[in-house]
């Protein structure tokens, strides 16, 4: 029947295909069948989508009694909400992603591809896709995996909003929390979130106590929804003080036992643990929140954090290629000895911020005048700072200074003016 269409011959195929003797097929042939599969595949989830769409906008769902697309999908199809809103999303993108769309049907790309580089829209905002993103996100999408789209993704935004890269670093911070629940069986629960630097921290303690680094990068949520609701149950905007104490807890941990696995394998006990970070030197020197930052794991972060992570770092001198080569490579050098760490540690006994007694154990040492931009690794030109008020230098604009004759510390806040308490020098005994 004409109304039954081409689901017939689709069946006839997959018929054929069970027919076949995969233990006569050759390795390569397999091979090519699985790519050629794949690309059927693709094909036939951008025609699914193509109905969805269609079905969706007839609002068909709502004769059946169903809430909406999600809802029908999630029941007549039996899948998932997760996955049903995937599959409504990518259909809703199919009108306002015309090039990406056209590659979609042609099997060139996954559907989620298609959803990649329509959270990009979300992300960036429509505007730049249309003058030029989506052409290079679809061209990465032809030879890479859906989540270094997203990736490359934000590093777009990094680019081409750094201030709001910084924003959103410092609201994604914001809402750092961790939640641990005994349950009635004894079993503990522990749901949270981290920030990129302080994350990438959690997983190398992770990867050295010898969990695998397949850590793939998820989905952004669909751009209907916005960004995750991450207040807890006292209704307000930032978790709990208690939670976000206890995500700072988790970090501190981790670089506990990241120095301790450094001690077993023969390094000096104050070995400190690395992020490591590719980042531009003229990024570095330069006081602005543009530019190329990333983590070892190829997430972006704003130049502020890169800079914060430079400030105590072992830094290794590269010259790369337009592709990423290594075209020539230095000595790797740390900006703190460990004499100079010894002794600045003598000296503030802790973080130097007015207020702050946090221990010399979990602080970072901090360049007034940082060394990519001439500072030098002197006393008189580091203090120590700890996690929060490193990070309210460089991210937040706060500034800090010390006098090298009294060894009073002194803070400005982002607009200039000047906290109204200081850190004098720790006393003797």
């Amino acid at each position: 029947m004409r109304s039954s269409g081409p689901l017939p011959l689709l069946a006839a195929a997959a018929e054929a295909l069970d027919d076949e003797d995969l233990d006569r097929a050759t390795d390569a042939a397999l091979a090519t069948q699985m790519r050629g599969l794949w690309v059927a595949i693709c094909r036939l989830q951008a025609q699914l989508s193509r109905r969805v769409a269609v079905f969706d906008e007839r609002g068909a769902a709502a004769r059946d009694g169903a809430r909406g697309i999600r809802g029908w999908l999630r029941h007549r199809l039996r899948v998932d909400a997760a996955d049903a809103g995937r599959q409504a999303t990518v259909a809703a993108a199919l009108a306002v992603r015309p090039l990406a769309a056209a590659a979609y049907l042609r099997g060139e790309i996954s559907p989620e591809h298609m959803a990649a580089i329509d959270e990009a829209g979300w992300l960036l905002g429509d505007a730049a896709l249309e003058r030029g993103v989506e052409r290079i996100l679809l061209d990465h999408a032809r030879r890479e995996p859906p989540g270094r789209l997203r990736r490359l993704s934000r590093r777009f935004r990094e680019r081409g909003d750094p201030r709001g890269a910084v924003d959103a670093f410092r609201r994604v911070r914001a809402h750092r929390f961790l939640d641990v629940v005994r349950a009635g069986t004894g079993a503990v629960t522990i749901r949270g979130q981290l920030d990129a630097s302080d994350g990438e921290l959690l997983l190398e303690a992770l990867w050295a106590a010898g969990l695998s680094r397949g850590t793939p990068d998820g989905p952004l949520p669909p751009p209907e929804t916005g960004p995750p609701d991450l207040s807890v149950t006292n209704g307000g905007d930032l978790p709990l003080a208690p939670e976000r104490e206890r995500a700072d807890a988790l970090v501190a941990l981790c670089r506990l036992v990241l120095r301790a696995t450094l001690s077993d394998a023969g390094h000096a006990l104050g070995d400190r643990a690395r992020v490591v970070v590719t980042v531009p030197l003229e990024t570095l020197r330069v006081d602005t929140s543009a530019g190329d930052a990333v983590l070892g794991s190829g997430e972006p972060v704003p130049a502020s954090v890169a800079r914060r992570l430079a400030c105590d770092a072992r830094v290794l001198p590269a010259v790369l290629g337009g592709a990423g080569e290594v075209l020539d490579i230095g000595v790797e050098a740390e900006t703190v000895t460990q004499g100079l760490r010894r002794a600045v540690e003598l000296r503030d006994r802790g973080c130097r911020f007015p207020g702050c007694e946090e221990p010399p154990a979990d602080c970072a040492v901090h360049h007034l005048v940082h060394w990519a931009r001439g500072g030098q690794p002197i006393v008189d030109n580091v203090v120590l700072l700890c996690p929060h008020h490193h990070g309210l230098v460089h991210e937040g604009g706060w500034q800090v200074t010390r006098d090298p004759y009294t060894g009073t510390v002194r803070a400005r806040r982002p607009d200039g003016t000047r906290l109204d308490t200081v850190s004098p020098p720790p006393e003797d005994g």
